[in-house]
C-alpha cells in the first residue's frame, strides 16, 4: 500500500515532531481520509528505527478489527498482530489491538507500564474520560499518537494536556472544499416550512424555541420514507445510512423501508456486526441506526446519508456526515437528505456551506451543492443565506429585564411562583429555555425576579431544555455528568425525566453530544464469561467484599444479573467462577427482590433444568426466592410464569396431589389476592390453578385447618347457607371429616360437625345416606335393624 498525496504531509508532521524530541502528537483529519493508514506507516518507520512493541487502543471491537486489517496491509507479515478485548486476548503479540474497556479492567494485570514503546489512541476525543485516562496514565510509552476527526468536546475539556497541541489538522470542511471527499448534493427538506413573513407580527419578540414551533412542521414517517425511496430510485445502486432519534423510531422507519436493517444498542454486538456485514456486502440497501455509526465504522460504498435526528452539536453532525464521505471505486457524489428542520440546524448547515465556499475555488466550486427543497416564498426561491437573514430580521431576543417582567406578570396572574412548565407554556412569555440560558439556570432566574426557587422545576422540561441543562452541568463539572450528578444538581431535571424524554440515559448523553457513561445493559448481553467475571471482581474490589445479587444488579458498570446468571447457570455458579464463596441468602432476605430479580431467578432455573420449572422445583432451589414471594409479587404463579416468558403450567388435579403444604398455602394465598377476600371451598375448588379441596383438606386435616395455616380466619358458614352446596362440596366435607376421625363418619358425627352441612340436604341431594357414602368413596354403614 502507498500513501496518497494528501497523506504525506500529516505523516511528515508526526515524524518531524518526534525528531525534535516530542513524545506525543495529535492528528486531526476528517473521516475517511486515512488516519489509521498514516499511523500504520509511522509505526512501520518507528519499529524499523527504535524497535519495541505497539499498542493500538480504541473503544469498539469493530474499529479494532478494521485497524488490524489496515496494519496488515502496510506491515505485511513481519510482525505478529493480535487482539486484547472481551472476545480474545493475545497479550504477547508485537502489535496489540486492545479495547479501552478490557485494558481498564484487566490490562494492568497482563502488561507492565513500559511494555509498549508506541501507543495509538484512536477516536482520541474520548481520552479525557476517566476510563480512558486511567489506561493512558498507566502506560509509559516512548511515543503517544492521538487520532480523531473531532478534537472538540462539548464539556469543554481539551486534548492538549494529553497529546499536546494539534500536530496536523485537515478537518471535514477543508476536505470537502479540497475535493478529498466525493462531491455532495445536500437536500434540506423545507417544503413544509411556513412563510417567514406570515408567522410574525410586526415588533413581536420571539425565542428560538417559539421560532421553531411556528416555522417548521415535522413530516410523518410515511412521507419521509416516500421521499427517501423516490430520491433513491433516481440513483439506482445507491445505499443509505439513516440516523434516527430513538430505537423505537429506527424500528419504525426500517419497517417502512424495503430491504433495510436496523442497528442499535438493544442488539448484541454479534447481531449488529452481522447486520452491518449484510449492508457492507450489498445484500441490503438501507442501514437504520441510533448513534451506532457515528464513529469509526468504515463503509466506503455508502453514498446517501439521511438525517432524521436533531442535534445541536456540530461534532455529532460532522461525525454522521462523514459516514457518507468515504471514497470508493466509482463513487463520485454523495447525497444528503436532511429532514431535521430547525433554526439551529440551518445555522449549522449554513456554517458548513460558508466554510466550504470560503476555502473552495475554481474546479471545486461544486464540492457542496445545497438544495432547499420546496422553499418558495412570494414566488421566488430563497437561498439559505437569504433565509437565515430573513429569519434574523424577524427575531429579537429578550433582555434579562424583559424576562423578569414576564415572570413577575405571570406570577401575578397565577397567584403563586410560576413553575418551569407554566412559564414555558404561557403565550405571553418566552421559552423557559431562553430564560435559563440568559440567567444560567432556572433557579437563578427565579432568584433574580425576587422569587424563591420552586421544587416543581424538575418537571415539564423540553428535550432542548434538558440538553442545555446537561451541557451547562458538564461545563461546571469539567467532565461528562453521571446520572447521580445530574439528578442531584438543583438546576437540573430529574434523571428519570431525562431518561423518559430520550428513551434512556445514554440516548440523552448522545443527543447532547457526549459519549455514554457506560455500556447499556442490553449491549452487555454479548459479553464473555471472562468479561462478566472481571466486572464482578472490580465491583468486589470497590466494595471490599463479595457483592450480593442486588449490588451487582444496581451497578451501572455491570451487566444485568440475568446475563451473568444465564452465562454461568446460576448466581452462585457465577460467584464460584469468579473465586468467591456463594451468597447464602436467607429466604426472608429475598422478600425484597424486585419483579425483575424474581424473573431472572426463574429463567436461570429454567436454563438449568431444560424445562419450565414447577412450583415444587422453584421452591426447592436455594438460589430462588420462595414460591410465596414470587406469586405474591405477580398476583399468581401463572402470572409469574407469563411475566418470565413461559406458558402457564396446566397441572392436572391428580398431579397436584403430591404438592407440599407450603405449595397448597401459596395457591390459596394467590387466589385470595386475586379475589380480594378469603376464598370459599367452592371458589378454591373451581380455580384451575389450585389443587382440589380434597387434597388441601387431606393435607391439613380439615378445610378450616387449611385456612388457619394460610393465615386466614375459618369460614363460619351457617347451616342454611350450606343448603346450596354442590354434591362435590358435600363429598369434600365428608372426606375431610373422615380424615379427622380416622374412620367412616356416622350420620350422627357428620350432623354434629360445624364444618359440615346438615344430614337432611345430603339425603335430599343423593337420595339416601348410603348413596352419599358410595359417592364419597366409602362403604355404606351396615347396621342391623332392631
Amino acid at each position: 500500500m502507498k500513501l496518497k498525496d494528501y497523506q504525506v504531509a500529516p505523516l511528515a508532521s508526526i515524524i518531524e515532531k518526534r525528531a525534535k524530541g516530542g513524545c506525543s502528537a495529535l492528528l486531526v483529519m476528517a473521516p475517511g481520509l486515512g488516519k489509521t493508514i498514516i499511523s500504520a506507516f509511522d509505526v512501520k518507520i518507528f519499529l524499523e528505527n527504535h524497535g519495541g512493541r505497539v499498542l493500538y487502543l480504541c473503544h469498539t471491537n469493530e474499529v479494532l478489527a478494521q485497524a488490524k486489517s489496515k496494519y496488515e496491509s502496510v506491515l505485511g507479515k513481519k510482525y505478529s498482530l493480535g487482539f486484547y478485548n472481551g472476545i480474545e486476548k493475545a497479550p504477547d503479540a508485537d502489535i496489540v489491538f486492545a479495547s479501552f474497556q478490557a485494558m481498564h479492567i484487566s490490562g494492568k494485570n497482563d502488561f507492565g507500564r513500559d511494555d509498549f514503546a508506541y501507543i495509538i489512541d484512536d477516536e482520541a476525543h474520548h481520552a479525557p474520560a476517566i476510563t480512558y485516562t486511567d489506561v493512558l496514565e498507566y502506560f509509559e510509552p516512548e511515543f503517544l499518537l492521538g487520532l480523531t476527526a473531532t478534537p472538540y468536546r462539548l464539556d469543554g475539556q481539551g486534548l492538549e494536556d494529553i497529546f499536546g497541541p494539534i500536530t496536523y489538522n485537515l478537518d471535514i470542511v477543508e476536505a470537502i472544499a479540497g475535493g478529498l471527499t466525493p462531491k455532495i448534493d445536500y437536500y434540506v427538506e423545507l417544503d413544509e416550512m411556513q412563510d417567514v413573513e406570515s408567522v410574525f407580527v410586526e415588533g413581536e419578540k420571539v425565542s428560538i424555541s417559539e421560532l421553531n414551533r411556528r416555522l417548521f412542521i415535522p413530516k410523518r414517517d410515511e412521507e419521509i420514507v416516500e421521499i427517501i425511496t423516490e430520491k433513491m430510485d433516481k440513483v439506482s445502486g445507491k445505499s443509505a445510512m439513516i440516523f434516527c432519534r430513538s430505537i423505537e423510531h429506527a424500528e419504525r422507519i426500517a419497517a417502512l423501508l424495503p430491504n433495510a436493517v436496523v442497528v442499535h444498542s438493544g442488539l448484541s454486538n454479534k447481531e449488529c456486526k452481522n447486520r452491518l456485514n449484510l449492508f457492507r456486502e450489498g445484500n441490503v440497501r438501507f442501514v437504520v441506526s441510533v448513534d451506532m455509526l457515528n464513529e469509526g465504522i468504515d463503509v466506503p460504498h455508502a453514498d446517501v446519508i439521511v438525517f432524521l435526528r436533531s442535534t445541536v452539536s456540530p461534532v455529532v453532525f460532522h461525525q454522521q456526515l462523514g459516514r457518507g464521505l468515504r471514497t470508493s471505486h466509482g463513487k463520485k457524489r454523495a447525497i444528503v437528505l436532511d429532514f431535521v428542520c430547525s433554526f439551529d440546524r440551518l445555522q449549522i448547515i449554513g456554517k458548513l456551506v460558508d466554510g466550504v465556499n470560503t476555502i473552495g475555488s475554481g474546479a471545486e466550486d461544486d464540492a457542496l451543492t445545497l438544495h432547499l427543497e420546496g422553499l418558495n416564498f412570494h414566488e421566488k426561491k430563497l437561498s439559505l443565506d437569504v433565509l437565515l437573514k430573513s429569519i434574523n430580521v424577524h427575531t429579537w431576543y429578550y433582555t434579562k429585564e424583559e424576562l423578569i417582567i414576564q415572570l413577575q406578570g405571570l406570577a401575578n396572574r397565577l397567584g403563586h411562583t410560576p413553575t418551569h412548565k407554566e412559564f414555558n407554556t404561557d403565550p405571553d412569555c418566552a421559552s423557559a429555555y431562553s430564560a435559563q440560558k440568559a440567567f444560567g439556570s432556572w433557579n437563578n432566574f427565579l432568584l433574580a425576579a425576587g422569587f424563591q426557587p420552586n421544587k416543581e422545576h424538575k418537571k415539564g422540561f423540553t428535550k432542548e431544555d434538558l440538553n442545555a441543562q446537561l451541557q451547562d452541568l458538564a461545563k461546571r463539572l469539567g467532565h461528562t455528568p453521571t446520572q447521580k450528578e445530574f439528578k442531584t444538581d438543583p438546576d437540573c431535571a430529574s434523571a428519570y425525566n431525562a431518561q423518559k424524554a430520550f428513551g434512556s440515559w445514554n440516548n440523552f448523553l448522545l443527543a447532547a453530544g457526549f459519549q455514554p457513561n457506560s455500556t447499556p445493559r442490553k449491549a452487555m448481553r454479548g459479553l464473555t464469561k471472562e468479561d462478566l467475571i472481571v466486572q464482578l471482581q472490580v465491583l468486589a474490589k470497590r466494595l471490599g467484599r463479595t457483592p450480593i445479587f442486588k449490588e451487582f444488579r444496581a451497578d451501572p458498570d455491570c451487566a444485568s444479573v440475568g446475563t451473568a446468571a444465564k452465562a454461568f447457570g446460576s448466581w452462585n455458579n457465577f460467584l464460584l467462577a469468579a473465586g468467591f464463596q456463594p451468597n447464602s441468602t436467607p429466604r426472608k432476605a429475598m422478600r425484597g427482590l424486585t419483579k425483575e430479580d424474581l424473573i431472572v431467578q426463574f429463567q436461570n432455573l429454567a436454563n438449568q433444568l431444560g424445562h419450565t420449572p414447577t412450583i415444587k422445583e422453584f421452591n426447592a432451589d436455594p438460589d430462588c426466592a420462595s414460591v410465596d414471594t414470587a406469586a405474591k409479587a405477580f398476583g399468581s404463579w401463572n402470572n409469574f410464569l407469563l411475566a418470565a416468558g413461559f406458558q402457564p403450567n396446566s397441572t392436572p388435579r391428580k398431579a397436584m396431589r403430591g404438592l407440599s403444604k407450603e405449595e397448597l398455602i401459596v395457591q390459596f394465598q394467590n387466589l385470595a389476592n386475586q379475589l380480594g377476600h378469603t376464598p370459599t371451598i367452592k371458589e378454591f375448588n373451581a380455580d384451575p390453578d389450585c389443587a382440589s379441596v380434597d387434597t388441601a383438606a387431606k393435607a391439613f386435616g380439615s378445610w378450616n385447618n387449611f385456612l388457619l395455616a394460610a393465615g386466614f380466619q375459618p369460614n363460619s358458614t351457617p347451616r342454611k347457607a350450606m343448603r346450596g352446596l354442590s354434591k362435590e362440596e358435600l363429598i369434600v366435607q365428608f372426606q375431610n371429616l373422615a380424615n379427622q376421625l380416622g374412620h367412616t363418619p356416622t350420620i350422627k358425627e357428620f350432623g354434629a360437625d360445624p364444618d359440615c352441612a346438615s344430614v337432611a340436604p345430603v339425603v335430599n341431594r343423593f337420595g339416601s345416606w348410603n348413596n352419599f357414602l358410595l359417592a364419597a368413596g366409602f362403604q355404606p354403614n351396615m347396621k342391623k335393624k332392631k
